[in-house]
């Protein structure tokens, strides 16, 4: 899909830009599971994930209120319900739970189990909304499980 978005008339800078940032999550993100097991140790895994949480929240805030206008948060009700509920059910509840896995069984071992989410997301895709598998995702998703296998099984 990549490839077929770049190719799209008039937005390639647009879809390179957002894969190169997609590409520098990933690439923070394992380095954030590589920092945190000494952390969580320390901390533990409830204020740990709190403590990341406030600092996420401020910076989704900050931004917010340097891109947009206050009176955008004129919304109904309902959005705030579940936007609550999708955040806590989405967010908290997993960050909470990745905490306490590295906790438990090391950033290796939790960085593992977690890299059965991306699989899961394509399967369900797949499944739920009928949306095509291509050997480019498989043959992606089986480098990321190679690579965290490989990171795991070292000593």
């Amino acid at each position: 899909m990549f490839v077929e978005n770049l190719e799209y008339a008039g937005h390639s800078f647009e879809v390179a830009l957002g894969g190169v940032l997609v590409f520098a999550s990933g690439v923070v993100y394992s380095f954030y599971l590589i920092g945190t097991g000494e952390v969580i140790g320390k901390l533990g895994a409830g204020r740990f994930t709190s403590y990341a949480m406030l600092v996420a929240c401020t910076v989704a805030m900050l931004q917010f209120l340097v891109a947009h206008d206050l009176s955008e948060l004129a919304l109904p009700r309902q959005v705030y319900w579940l936007s609550l509920l999708m955040a806590v059910v989405s967010t908290v509840i997993p960050a909470w739970l990745m905490s306490e896995g590295i906790r438990r069984t090391g950033a290796n071992h939790a960085a593992m189990v977690g890299s059965v989410g991306p699989l899961v997301t394509i399967f369900l895709g797949y499944r739920v909304l009928n949306e095509p598998i291509s050997a480019i995702q498989l043959i992606g998703a089986a480098l990321v499980l190679a690579g965290v296998t490989l990171v795991s099984l070292r000593r």
